[in-house]
């Protein structure tokens, strides 16, 4: 149990260092963040994830995303919703970034349910939850694996102009880029201000 308490700090530590180069600009450090995360969440029949190792799978983590209106039943007439990241204006420039501790919403919830909670959606594309953007980020997209294709609703987040919101006043949509690296970053914060998987390092 002391070396994964040990593996625990490590892996945070990893978190917190690829936080602090994507906030000064490294932005391809979002990949690392799943990287990690995947290692603290990832459960399969030949994976176990470190939060199992430490009899952990069922504390509370902190979550920035609101439910989503149908709740675990989401509603098909619901079709964009943007659980992650922070619309920014100012001096005539609107912009797209992590909301971190800025978010509107703060809550907690089991760990398996924080890993599947829905946390973007695109229109006539697949619902994405916080373990859809983490996997494909690290097995498909170079946290630590790279492949020839990625799912539609990941590159529809990713690609420069994937996603397009809709404003109100004289700029009718503002079309966003590199939104899968912005809720990476949001997902670090949320772990790393989960006072319960910080107190396992203990």
């Amino acid at each position: 149990m002391r070396r994964f308490r040990q593996q625990l700090d490590q892996q945070l530590g990893f978190l917190r260092r690829s936080s602090e180069a994507y906030d000064g600009g490294a932005i391809a450090e979002a990949c690392r963040i799943a990287a990690v995360i995947r290692v603290l969440m990832h459960d399969t029949r030949h994976c176990t994830p470190l939060l199992a190792h430490l009899g952990a799978t069922t504390i509370q983590l902190h979550t920035t995303v609101p439910r989503w209106p149908a709740g675990e039943g989401i509603a098909d007439s619901v079709e964009f919703f943007a659980g992650m990241g922070t619309m920014t204006l100012g001096k005539g420039v609107t912009g797209f970034k992590p909301a971190l501790q800025h978010s509107s919403f703060h809550g907690l919830l089991p760990a398996d349910r924080w890993w599947t909670q829905v946390v973007w959606v695109i229109p006539d594309l697949p619902r994405l939850t916080r373990r859809a953007i983490v996997l494909t980020a690290a097995n498909k997209d170079g946290g630590a694996h790279v492949d020839e294709e990625l799912p539609a609703e990941y590159q529809a987040l990713a690609r420069a102009g994937g996603v397009r919101i809709h404003l109100q006043g004289p700029d009718s949509s503002l079309a966003l880029g590199d939104v899968q690296s912005i809720c990476l970053r949001d997902m670090a914060y949320e772990l790393l201000s989960s006072s319960e998987l910080l107190e396992l390092t203990a």
